[in-house]
């Protein structure tokens, strides 16, 4: 294997650890709300896990590191970090995540009325 691969897959290979260690804080409750749909945990309203304060950045961090490196890999150069403002899957991925973050606080604030229509709006989505 050349001495840039080799460089290359040390590097994937310590990010890889970074983001199956946030992975390891947030098994419990992914299990619970996708694998196996447990509707009691779900319908309690109890946090169904929890990580470390500033670990998602962390997570983050190593996601897009990851995909810079696997471009660079690939098409012999970067195309350059990632802003909120350019598209890319760990950027739509974190927007998609801070929308749900959103929903769920709109959701919790409405009213019984605005609920029905946000959960319609779900849906049509």
């Amino acid at each position: 294997m050349p001495d840039g691969d080799t460089d290359v897959l040390q590097k994937l290979e310590s990010l890889r650890n970074t983001t199956q260690d946030f992975r390891g804080d947030i098994d419990c409750a992914r299990n619970k709300l996708l694998a196996h749909l447990d509707k009691g945990a779900v319908l309690s309203g109890e946090p169904l896990g929890a990580f470390p304060e500033g670990k998602d950045k962390t997570f983050f961090e190593a996601l897009q590191r990851i995909c810079i490196i696997a471009h660079e890999a690939c098409f012999g150069k970067s195309r350059g970090e990632m802003s909120t403002v350019m598209c890319g899957d760990v950027i739509g991925l974190r927007k998609t995540l801070e929308f749900a973050v959103a929903f769920k606080v709109a959701l919790s604030e409405s009213s019984p009325e605005n609920r029905r229509w946000l959960y319609s709006c779900l849906e049509e989505a």
